[in-house]
């Protein structure tokens, strides 16, 4: 969230749990800019066969390369 600060009247915001990294600094400004994520904040809706599928298509490219 955000809150005022006493320096200088910025306004300071932080998220908390980002990814596995929480109360990342943002930067300060006088806009009404909203944070917004680059990737899901909750990852649980990812289907866990996503790694599997992942590393069969690198090993399958890897064996058409030799």
């Amino acid at each position: 969230g955000c809150r005022d600060s006493e320096h200088e009247g910025h306004k300071v915001c932080t998220s908390c749990c980002e990814g596995n990294i929480c109360n990342l600094p943002l930067p300060r400004n006088e806009t009404d800019a909203t944070f917004a994520t680059t990737s899901p904040i909750n990852q649980t809706n990812r289907h866990p066969r996503c790694m599997s599928v992942i590393v069969s298509c690198l090993w399958l490219w890897l064996g058409l390369m030799l």
